[in-house]
């Protein structure tokens, strides 16, 4: 099997489309909610409770198509390690697959999302970066490409 969006068509293939189910729980989280490091792992608590219900069944990892390690990165947030938890889901697509197999409804994928948004927007943005919005804010909107 292969991700439809990583797959160049070619003559004679054949599509298949997985019917998912609704999400148990619904997911909205709020990206200001853990201003403080040391509340991340609160943050998963309220957000995602199920996680530390998880029974190491290993269907998330065998459901997953990119072979990421879902058990692991689930069972790693759950102990706070949340940049090692965004590492190891930073090649989820988000196909839900693993969401579906999971008889505790983690939604392991969101999970995985959630800790890689919370650890971008924890980290100290590039130096270069905000100086480009600066000039942008400002008019600067010179495009130089080296050659």
């Amino acid at each position: 099997m292969e991700l439809a969006c990583e797959t160049t068509v070619e003559a004679g293939m054949e599509v298949a489309f997985v019917a998912h189910l609704e999400s148990v729980r619904p997911r909205p989280y709020d990206f200001d909610l853990p201003r403080d490091s040391w509340d991340l792992a609160d943050g998963i608590e309220q957000l995602f409770p199920e996680a530390s219900q998880c029974r190491h069944c290993g269907g998330c990892d065998s459901a997953c198509p990119r072979g990421i390690p879902v058990q692991l990165a689930v069972e790693t947030a759950v102990e706070g390690r949340i940049g090692s938890a965004g590492d190891l889901f930073d090649a989820c697509v988000m196909c839900d697959l693993c969401t579906d197999v999971c008889p505790e409804s983690i939604d392991p994928n969101h999970l995985g999302l959630w800790t890689r948004r919370v650890t971008a927007s924890s980290f100290a943005r590039p130096a270069n970066l905000l100086r480009r919005l600066a000039e942008l804010d400002r008019g600067h909107h010179d495009v130089v490409i080296d050659r």
